[in-house]
């Protein structure tokens, strides 16, 4: 039907919901489409991401996976994400054997031992892997 302004009157049908904690949406919306330059009924689509805690950085979610550029797919592809986590000491690096031969003696403690932090907590790094090629993506949490 048209009203005065010659504007058309639809009705939002809205999604039903299960216990899973999301919210009321219409199915279609009426905006402005910029490709086609005029008002169009666009559909609306609705999904959850699952949530995981991480364990070292305290109470911080990240999803579990998440829909992210792919470059070696060249397309959008869906992620799985995980944190990245150091991995452990070479007892043989150069940096290793430099300070066990200088801690040798009876010289006591050579280099200075870090006892003030500057910074109270780190940036969380990422870990995106492609769920098509299994190509992996690392990025700072912004």
């Amino acid at each position: 039907r048209y009203n005065n302004h010659g504007i058309t009157q639809y009705k939002k049908a809205v999604v039903s919901t299960q216990s899973t904690g999301m919210v009321n949406v219409p199915k279609e919306d009426r905006k402005f489409c910029i490709s086609c330059n005029r008002y169009n009924n666009h559909g609306i689509t609705q999904y959850k991401k699952a949530v995981v805690s991480t364990q070292s950085t305290g109470m911080v979610n990240v999803p579990k996976e998440d829909r992210k550029f792919c470059i070696s797919c060249n397309r959008y592809n869906n992620h799985g994400i995980a944190q990245y986590k150091k991995g452990k000491d070479r007892k043989q690096a150069q940096g290793t054997r430099r300070y066990r031969r200088k801690q040798q003696g009876c010289h006591g403690q050579t280099k200075p031992i870090l006892r003030r932090k500057a910074k109270l907590t780190k940036k969380l790094v990422l870990k995106y892997k492609c769920k098509e090629c299994n190509k992996v993506q690392q990025k700072v949490r912004p």
